[in-house]
């Protein structure tokens, strides 16, 4: 199936799209993304990916930015078969002429046009996401749950910073209860103690200082301009 989502501003755009991509996550806990942008991608590999479907078991989404744009030629012709694929076909646009967007919806494409700000987006799609769940999934030491749950909570407009600080929180907890003489005396609600006493039981306690102390490394490479800040907590969180 495609969806066209185009607008002047390519952040609300955005921020719409991955909204659509995380409701997907949930129906589909096992969907691979994929990424072309028309100004950096690999031919072969595009081609793998659209015509070859074939060839992959599991399901997945397609993102592709900017090509009816830029590079209208590579997918005239093949909309109508992208379209009757049960993987989803994302074209994320700027502006783009009647006549594309005609084209579009007459090979059964769906296609929404975003005129609200990226803030606005972000706020809609953030409503009814829990964003303690990824912490959780931290805390289960369950890497594939985490992983989805990080891709849904930037799709649901958390900043990175924010989902950091939740990961820090549940890490500091963790080590609060493996080292307090008497956990009970922390003054922690008793679901939290509870789970917190559950979790760490997955940790050895030097992992956990470990954990603790590439957040913190993290942090400042990142405020030193070191690094992806979104790259270094998924990689984190794919190395639980």
């Amino acid at each position: 199936m495609i969806y066209l989502i185009y607008g002047a501003e390519s952040s609300a755009v955005k921020a719409a799209a991955d909204a659509l991509l995380a409701t997907q996550l949930k129906k589909y806990p096992k969907l691979t993304i994929f990424r072309f942008s028309a100004d950096d991608y690999s031919r072969e590999r595009l081609e793998e990916i659209c015509l070859g479907q074939t060839l992959w078991a599991e399901k997945f989404a397609v993102v592709l930015v900017k090509f009816l744009g830029a590079e209208e030629k590579i997918l005239t012709g093949r909309l109508a078969a992208l379209n009757q694929s049960p993987n989803l076909y994302l074209l994320l646009e700027a502006e783009l002429k009647t006549e594309i967007l005609a084209e579009v919806a007459a090979a059964g494409g769906r296609v929404r046009e975003i005129k609200q700000s990226a803030e606005r987006v972000n706020r809609q799609s953030a409503a009814g996401f829990n964003p303690f769940a990824l912490a959780d999934a931290l805390g289960e030491r369950n890497r594939q749950r985490a992983w989805i749950l990080f891709q849904m909570a930037l799709a649901h407009g958390l900043a990175p910073e924010e989902i950091f600080w939740k990961l820090v929180w549940k890490i500091k907890t963790l080590l609060l209860v493996q080292t307090a003489k008497d956990s009970a005396a922390l003054g922690l609600k008793p679901f939290v103690l509870q789970q917190a006493r559950r979790h760490s039981r997955n940790f050895k306690l030097e992992e956990l200082k470990k954990l603790s102390a590439r957040l913190v490394a993290l942090w400042h490479d990142h405020h030193r301009g070191l690094l992806d800040f979104e790259l270094g907590l998924e990689r984190l969180v794919l190395e639980l």
